[in-house]
């Protein structure tokens, strides 16, 4: 443990091979907190900012067992979701959602990808109560070569209204005008 003006500023617990544990430290107002693996790899970091209320996270990661990230978390200084995003062991982004796109702090961009680095799907979500996400707007799936294969549009209640997809070639396969009852209609034939 040390300490600064009679405030704990750092503290270390070790395994017993003597590895460092945990680590928790204060940098001015800033409070860090990290794990470790016994073989002494990070695992877990979370940076949190002091406030009177308490600490507010500011940025969590996670790392596998070899030390590469898997997930980072970042949060603005009131404690709202700014990102969360994930990582495949290879280092190629996994999954991205970014919180309060164009200005609405309800909206959330969801973006998948093939362990390539290819984009493989993208889609826009409201969040409502109890971690529910309703989808809205156009939402697209791409090949793992980055190709076009299939979309759906969503209304505002979050109920799919269009859906079309493609072929390896880019062809279109299918369009239809999906109604309430789940129910189709054939927009144009292919």
């Amino acid at each position: 443990l040390s300490y600064a003006a009679g405030k704990r500023v750092r503290s270390e617990d070790l395994y017993d091979n003597g590895k460092l544990a945990a680590q928790d430290e204060v940098v001015g107002n800033q409070r860090i907190e990290r794990r470790f693996s016994s073989e002494g790899i990070k695992r877990r970091e979370l940076v949190s900012l002091l406030g009177e209320r308490g600490p507010i996270r500011q940025r969590e990661q996670e790392f596998s067992e070899r030390g590469t990230l898997v997930r980072e978390q970042r949060w603005n200084t009131a404690g709202s979701p700014l990102s969360d995003e994930s990582f495949y062991q290879n280092g190629q982004p996994r999954s991205k959602s970014v919180y309060g796109v164009d200005g609405n702090p309800r909206l959330i961009e969801i973006t998948e990808y093939h362990d390539n680095g290819q984009r493989a799907a993208i889609g826009r979500y409201l969040a409502g109560d109890r971690q529910r996400q309703l989808p809205t707007g156009t939402h697209q799936r791409f090949s793992d070569s980055g190709l076009l294969i299939a979309e759906s549009v969503y209304d505002d209640l979050g109920r799919v209204t269009r859906e079309r997809s493609w072929d390896a070639n880019g062809r279109l396969e299918r369009d239809d005008e999906v109604f309430e009852d789940g129910s189709r209609r054939a927009f144009a034939k292919p």
